[in-house]
This record gives C-alpha cells, sequence and structure tokens, in this order.
C-alpha cells in the first residue's frame, strides 16, 4: 500500500515503523525510482537505514557521536574500514539526549550489512540500483535516467533519495525536513513483487497507488500521538538545558 506526506525527518521515519505502518526501504525505493519518478516527483525520502563510517570522519554534532559509538558496539564492529549500514530502529526516551531528547536503539529486526559501495571514494559516481544487499548496480557510461551517490565523510548519517535516483549519504542531521521531506509507506512489497514477473511493476504501484487511502485515519492517529510524545520530550530535553545553563 502507497501513500505519501510532507515534512517528513528521520525520525518521523522511525516512529511510523514503530505504530505498525512499514516504510519503503533503500532498496525498494530504488526500484520505484526506476520503474516511476512520479512517486517522488519534486521531493525526496528518506529510508529508515543509518550508515556508519570510520570515527576518523567529521560529525554533525556531538550526540551523533555519542550515536556513532553506541551502534557501533551494538552491531559488533570493531573497527571500520569500509561503510556499514543497519536497519531495524526504534525509538526510546532519552532525557540525556539533549539534542533531541529520545535515542535510536535496535528493534527485533536489527540488521547489518557491509556497504563497500558507499563509500567517499564513490561520490558523485553515477548509479542504476541499490541492491537488496546495499550493493550498488553502477551505471554504465552514457546510460540513462540513473543517479548520482553523494558520499561525503561524515561517521554517522541518514540517508535519502530524491526523483532523479540520487542517493544523499552524507549529511548527519537527523532532524531535517522540509515542504519536499515526504515518506512512502508499504506493505508486502517483497510479496506482491514476487508474484509479477521481473521488471514488470506496474500493477504494484497502481495497486499502491489505490490503496494508499486506507493509510489516512492510520496516520492522522499516529501523527497526533508523535506530536504529543515529541512535546514531551522537548520538554525533558529543555529542562536538563536549563539545568546545566
Amino acid at each position: 500500500m502507497f501513500y505519501y506526506y510532507r515534512n517528513f525527518n528521520f525520525f518521523d521515519i522511525l516512529f511510523l515503523n514503530q505504530t505498525g505502518i512499514r516504510t519503503a526501504t533503500l532498496p525498494e525505493l530504488s526500484d520505484m525510482v526506476n520503474l516511476d519518478n512520479i512517486l517522488l516527483k519534486g521531493k525526496h525520502t528518506f529510508g529508515p537505514e543509518i550508515i556508519l563510517r570510520n570515527a576518523k570522519n567529521q560529525c554533525y554534532s556531538n550526540q551523533n557521536i555519542s550515536m556513532f559509538n553506541t551502534l557501533k558496539d551494538l552491531a559488533g564492529l570493531k573497527t571500520l574500514k569500509t561503510p556499514y549500514i543497519l536497519r531495524g530502529f526504534k525509538l526510546e526516551k532519552d532525557e540525556s539526549n539533549e539534542q533531541y531528547g529520545f535515542s535510536v536503539v535496535p528493534n527485533d529486526n536489527f540488521q547489518v550489512f557491509k556497504a563497500p559501495d558507499f563509500s567517499t571514494k564513490n561520490n558523485k559516481r553515477n548509479i542504476k540500483r541499490i541492491n537488496p544487499d546495499y550493493s550498488i548496480e553502477w551505471a554504465k557510461e552514457g546510460e540513462k535516467n540513473t543517479g548520482k551517490l553523494y558520499s561525503s565523510p561524515e561517521m554517522v548519517c541518514p540517508i535519502f533519495i530524491n526523483e532523479y535516483l540520487d542517493i544523499g549519504s552524507g549529511f548527519g542531521n537527523f532532524e531535517f525536513s522540509n515542504k519536499n521531506s515526504t515518506v512512502i509507506t508499504i506493505e508486502d512489497f517483497e510479496r506482491d513483487r514476487t508474484q509479477n514477473t521481473e521488471g514488470d511493476l506496474t500493477n504494484i504501484v497502481e495497486n499502491l497507488k489505490i490503496q494508499g487511502q486506507e493509510y489516512e485515519e492510520k496516520y492522522k492517529k499516529s501523527k497526533l500521538k508523535y506530536k504529543y510524545l515529541n512535546k514531551k520530550y522537548k520538554k525533558s530535553r529543555d529542562k536538563i538545558r536549563k539545568q546545566n545553563s
């Protein structure tokens, strides 16, 4: 099922997943853009993934350094000679986190993928597709309808994709969103895809569009709950800041 909304950041994506609304992964999103980029026309969306790189790289904030160290340990990664992509997270209230008010922690579906193709040496390289294992199918010279991988030396950050199949994996602001930040929610996408011949996803997309309205009420309830929780988190964060000032 499919529907999209505006002004979504990475934390919104995780919250929707927590409430039972599954959002598309980066490999699924790349497949959809290749089929019909109308789904992201004029927009971009975050996947539910986080990328980790060598700790010698730059970091957006001190809170991100803490996130990096925590996730690296939970994933059992002693060294990061190559990037790793992590997937399967939930949000937990964390009053000690002054920047966000909550922490990103693994859920029961936590997975770790070695992702050497997301190395900074491939920055601005043309891509065709992100595979399910997060390897990248690179575009051939002169090939049309390709995107670019933007991979800067940021040690921990979310990953977004736009209508042109451009992949951004080098901006560590997890709270970033604007009017062009959207979300694509999906259920049973993989099951439906296997029931169609390879490369023929047209019927799937049409079904997603038709059935997408079913998310409307569920989304509104979830968003209200999120606003309530976020208000509590901000109160906790502001209280800590006041105590430390």
